[in-house]
């Protein structure tokens, strides 16, 4: 899947703090928090380095679900992956990433 590829591996079925994806852990952890605790929806936008070395950007869909229509129980997370090859030439010619 696009997310398998992105991630160089399966998050399925595995907790977030666990196969999180992103810079820190306390980030990946703190979106979650911030839709339970707002209830509301929270967009997150992300570049990475993928295991392919491309740069990769990702943006992120954090939408509060409820099974009781008061407190959000569930969270369902959008992706959308892309990259950009100039940004990985740039990062190769300042030194941010080796190839």
């Amino acid at each position: 899947t696009r997310e398998v590829t992105a991630r160089g591996n399966d998050p399925t079925g595995r907790a977030v703090g666990e196969r999180f994806f992103g810079s820190t852990r306390d980030r990946a952890l703190g979106n979650y928090d911030y839709v339970v605790e707002s209830r509301s929806f929270l967009l997150d936008k992300e570049s990475f380095v993928m295991p392919d070395g491309k740069i990769g950007n990702e943006e992120a869909l954090f939408l509060p679900l409820s099974s009781d229509g008061a407190n959000v129980d569930q969270v369902l997370v959008y992706t959308y992956h892309y990259w950009n090859p100039y940004q990985r030439r740039l990062a190769v010619e300042t030194g941010a990433l080796r190839v």
